[in-house]
């Protein structure tokens, strides 16, 4: 869990970081931190409630196509977190982010939005992120290529700063 929390905070910082830099007015800011920290609720819910299972799936090696949270459970842990999220009544920005925030190119979308900067961070910060649980996100080239922001990639990558980890407990 603390891996988890800390890849949440890092993906929820750079979301924030990368709208800015795309100039979006302050609530969308809002916007992409909140989806950012809760872009893996799912997860949370997955370990807290089939904790052998889900670790089963996070040391399955994922085949070319293939999920393997689709695959064991029928689902992944973006629809469960984002199913969650609109059954709390959260606007649909946050729970479309957490619902897409693997595969952008799904949606309809064709401009930037929390979607987008959640997915950007996710994958930047996977790549970075040594834990089980946080290495499962690839940056959708072809998503970022129709909203027609390939250009901006490396600079969003620039943005990414990692930080010492932000802990709930301060014992760890």
């Amino acid at each position: 869990m603390p891996a988890l929390w800390d890849h949440s905070v890092a993906v929820s910082t750079l979301a924030q970081r990368i709208a800015n830099c795309e100039g979006c007015p302050k609530a969308v800011l809002e916007e992409c931190f909140t989806a950012g920290l809760l872009h893996d609720l799912g997860k949370v819910v997955l370990l807290a409630e089939l904790p052998q299972d889900y670790l089963k799936i996070c040391t399955t090696p994922q085949k070319d196509g293939t999920d393997p949270e689709r695959e064991l459970l029928g689902c992944t842990h973006a629809e469960v977190g984002a199913y969650l999220m609109s059954i709390w009544g959260l606007p649909f920005p946050l729970f479309h982010a957490v619902a897409y925030h693997h595969h952008p190119n799904e949606t309809a979308e064709t401009s930037f939005s929390p979607l987008t900067a959640v997915h950007v961070a996710d994958a930047i910060a996977s790549e970075a992120d040594t834990s089980l649980l946080n290495h499962d996100a690839t940056l959708d080239h072809e998503y970022l290529a129709r909203l027609g922001l390939s250009d901006k990639e490396g600079a969003w990558r620039g943005l990414y700063q990692p930080s010492p980890a932000v802990s709930l407990n301060p014992g760890r």
